[in-house]
């Protein structure tokens, strides 16, 4: 398990364990995030920290499975979280657009 995936209220934070280069390994006190929210400052409807539960079983990135099925992302423990492929992925509440 070498980073830890969290879902916060407006995104996803990633913490990398280890910090690796050429000389050594070192703990990495660095941590990433991707946060998002509309033009209101509204969070989004449904954020994904890992990869797999976006693109499913036959989505890819170009189209992931939990955008053309609209799946939930399911609720996970911190176990289950940590350790995966990371991804930071959002979805906003559908809204109508009105032209003149």
């Amino acid at each position: 398990m070498f980073q830890e995936n969290y879902i916060e209220d407006f995104g996803v934070r990633i913490k990398p364990r280890i910090k690796h280069d050429e000389s050594c390994h070192s703990v990495n006190h660095t941590n990433y995030a991707v946060l998002a929210f509309d033009e209101n400052g509204t969070k989004p409807e449904k954020i994904w920290a890992r990869l797999k539960d976006f693109i499913g079983h036959s989505g890819t990135l170009d189209n992931p499975e939990a955008i053309y099925k609209d799946l939930t992302p399911p609720k996970l423990t911190d176990s289950e979280l940590h350790g995966t492929e990371a991804i930071a992925a959002v979805k906003f509440k559908e809204k109508e657009f009105i032209t003149w």
